[in-house]
């Protein structure tokens, strides 16, 4: 598991304009107490010459205890004499400090030989930045989905669309919890409403959490792309992120305009995928047959034949969701 090479290029360099922030901060700050303060620069100056002095006894090999102490001791009258003359003078006596952002690993972005908490939160937020999932879907969670919103009744086989959700849901928790490069293809197969795109946004943020990458995008997008670089108005980098990615959620399966290009950029998407075991999530208001009669046999077997496909049932929940606030 790793994120996208360039994800870790983009979290450095903000690592990299921190630490370079900071120093230049302090330089403003050294600059402004040394004009006011000039006995501040020379303690900065005996503290430098009484480090300087430690580390050249050791290089000669003429270290001692008695003179470890005397430098920690004069070391520590500078900075008591530093620290009053900055309180005098109505600055808080850590002015001079170095202040990184994050003061556990002072924004190396590493603690020892791992990574600091900080710099991998920057990699999951670099990480959802680029996964397309903006505004709502990047925030929705498998605690919100709303069994309650799925009828009870009990259909002629003894099972209610809520028992059928309540199967999904389930699936689909254990799917993101446990995504793997050898993690399962899926097919979201159910009318408009039934909370297919819910369901994979849910997944989405989930595996993002974990420290994958996933791109979401729709079936339309994904394909306008390849035919922009098909016709020279992209080129090829456009378009490599769905097949480089950990986890690639295509929306909206048949709502796109198909053409003989298209059509081929989506087997070719489908058939890289699979074979460069990188998993698929595609969702879409098609049935099965519906499906067989729309693509041809190159997409249609592939879809068949290697997803596992999770049919949504129940009735169009934003219709639900609109009723229940106008009742409100």
């Amino acid at each position: 598991m790793a994120y996208d090479p360039q994800v870790y290029e983009a979290v450095s360099e903000r690592f990299r304009q921190l630490r370079a922030q900071a120093r230049q901060q302090l330089e403003e700050r050294r600059r402004e107490v040394f004009a006011k303060i000039p006995r501040i620069k020379d303690i900065a100056a005996e503290l430098t010459a009484v480090k300087t002095r430690m580390i050249q006894a050791i290089f000669d090999d003429e270290s001692t205890a008695e003179l470890a102490e005397e430098c920690r001791r004069l070391s520590l009258s500078l900075q008591a004499e530093r620290a009053e003359l900055l309180y005098a003078s109505g600055y808080p006596v850590d002015y001079l400090d170095y202040k990184p952002q994050c003061p556990v690993c002072g924004d190396e972005g590493t603690v020892g030989t791992r990574n600091c908490e900080c710099y991998e939160r920057e990699l999951r937020l670099e990480q959802f930045a680029r996964s397309n999932l903006g505004g709502k879907l990047g925030h929705q969670v498998f605690d919100d989905f709303e069994l309650s919103f799925y009828p009870a009744q009990k259909g002629e086989d003894g099972i209610s669309p809520r028992d059928i959700m309540k199967r999904v849901l389930d699936n689909c928790k254990n799917y993101a919890a446990g995504f793997s490069r050898e993690s399962p293809n899926l097919l979201f197969i159910g009318s408009p409403g039934l909370g297919k795109t819910f369901m994979s946004s849910c997944i989405a943020n989930e595996v993002i959490s974990r420290g994958f990458s996933v791109i979401y995008d729709s079936t339309q997008n994904v394909l306008m792309r390849f035919e922009n670089v098909r016709f020279g108005r992209e080129d090829l980098s456009a378009v490599q992120k769905y097949f480089d990615c950990d986890l690639l959620i295509m929306d909206d399966l048949g709502a796109e305009f198909l053409t003989p290009v298209s059509e081929s950029a989506l087997y070719n998407v489908i058939n890289t995928r699979i074979t460069s075991a990188r998993p698929l999530i595609l969702s879409t208001n098609l049935t099965p047959r519906q499906i067989a009669s729309s693509y041809n046999d190159r997409i249609s077997s592939r879809l068949d034949g290697e997803f596992v496909i999770l049919h949504f049932a129940g009735e169009d929940l934003r219709r639900k969701a609109m009723a229940k606030k106008r009742r409100k």
